[in-house]
């Protein structure tokens, strides 16, 4: 004990170090396969509040003048976004042992249309902030909160709907299963589905580039141009 009431510098090689008192340092069992869900499950969910933060700081910055003192709020709300996106990019890699493809990355504009899109999301605050984005963009977007809501719709609009927007994980069906539900009413429909969860059939096609998909967390841009790929390919890519 010094004059000062501290205790003494520890050699670095003792046991006693600062760096082996902290039990997040010890080494831990592997995760079981159920701590593995759930983890995947909170990264889904963590996707979506993500998502709703940079499309929201893009809605923001676009509202507001340029002169507006609230645009440097808008741009420290993207970048917290997009900082986020970046950490649970890491948790995905680390627990597929594999390099998931960034949706989150700077695309130069927006691309817009005057095009019909089927939005299907369940959660509230993303199929609403996806909205306006898509609207500020000139498309009409008819809005369903899951897949019941979504192939009624489909089957009761009369006008050509050239674009079905659906999350992959929802209450009751997966975004694929839709999709053919769908088309099976719609032939000519195009389909993008977006994906905030990993381990699951839509990751898997994704990295195998097997069908249209946009990863969550997504910002404004990547959404913008995602869509307008999906709608101008020439050819429908695959569900399965």
């Amino acid at each position: 004990m010094n004059r000062l009431g501290l205790g003494t510098r520890m050699d670095p090689s003792s046991s006693d170090s600062a760096e082996r008192t902290h039990p997040e340092d010890e080494p831990t069992q592997e995760l079981g396969a159920a701590e593995v869900r759930r983890l995947r499950k909170i990264v889904h969910d963590l996707n979506n509040v993500i998502t709703s933060l940079l499309a929201s700081g893009h809605v923001l910055r676009q509202e507001l003048s340029p002169t507006d003192s609230l645009q440097e709020v808008a741009v420290d709300i993207e970048t917290a976004g997009q900082r986020a996106s970046e950490l649970t990019l890491q948790i995905r890699q680390m627990l597929r042992g594999s390099t998931v493809p960034r949706s989150a990355l700077p695309v130069p504009g927006l691309l817009h249309g005057s095009e019909t899109i089927l939005l299907v999301e369940d959660e509230p605050s993303v199929k609403r902030t996806i909205a306006r984005i898509l609207k500020g963009a000139g498309y009409e977007v008819l809005q369903a909160a899951d897949g019941a809501e979504a192939l009624t719709i489909a089957e009761g609009y009369t006008q050509k709907i050239h674009l079905l927007l659906t999350d992959y994980l929802m209450p009751g069906v997966t975004g694929d299963e839709l999709a053919r539900e769908v088309k099976a009413k719609r032939p000519d429909i195009r389909v993008l589905l977006m994906s905030g969860y990993l381990g699951n059939r839509a990751d898997q096609q994704l990295s195998a580039g097997n069908a249209a998909l946009l990863p969550k967390p997504f910002t404004a841009s990547s959404l913008m141009a995602r869509v307008r790929e999906a709608l101008d390919a020439r050819h429908a890519l695959p569900l399965a």
